[in-house]
């Protein structure tokens, strides 16, 4: 809550001769005018899970962030899609966990997360991929670049 001080007098302005001080309270409340965004890095979202996971065990932990305050600002997260019921999402923490059906050995499940605020707002989903079992090496990057001097001696870093 913001305090402020008004000058009000009973006849128009410059006229007035006599001025009175009244307290006024005003209620300052934010408009909910940003969206959940994910902030999870690196992007893909990649995870694993051993194939004979119990039920309950995490898998990956989602985080999302709203420029908005109080209501306007909590996020929730639900999982909209994917997982064939092996995996829930926790709605505040964000936590991805196994449900305890079983998985398959080398699936891969797609899962589509949103994250939305007290409002109903919602982010751009968020598509995350879980390997249940050994998921090879990936790279994030379509291409890579670097610079090496041509006087670099041989096998220097």
């Amino acid at each position: 809550q913001t305090y402020h001080k008004l000058l009000a007098s009973p006849f128009p302005f410059p006229l007035g001769l006599e001025w009175y001080q009244v307290r006024v309270e005003l209620t300052v409340t934010d408009v909910n005018d940003n969206i959940p965004e994910w902030s999870m890095v690196p992007a893909p979202y990649l995870a694993v899970v051993y194939p004979d996971a119990t039920g309950g065990s995490q898998v990956y932990k989602l985080s999302a962030r709203d420029g908005d305050e109080g209501l306007n600002g909590e996020v929730e997260y639900f999982l909209s899609d994917g997982g064939d019921g092996r995996f829930e999402v926790d709605r505040k923490s964000g936590q991805i966990r196994t449900t305890g059906l079983p998985l398959q050995r080398d699936r891969e499940y797609l899962l589509t997360v949103v994250a939305a605020d007290g409002l109903g707002s919602r982010s751009a989903p968020a598509i995350i991929s879980v390997v249940a079992g050994a998921r090879p090496p990936q790279f994030t990057n379509a291409s890579f670049t670097i610079a090496i001097p041509e006087n670099t001696p041989e096998g220097q870093p």
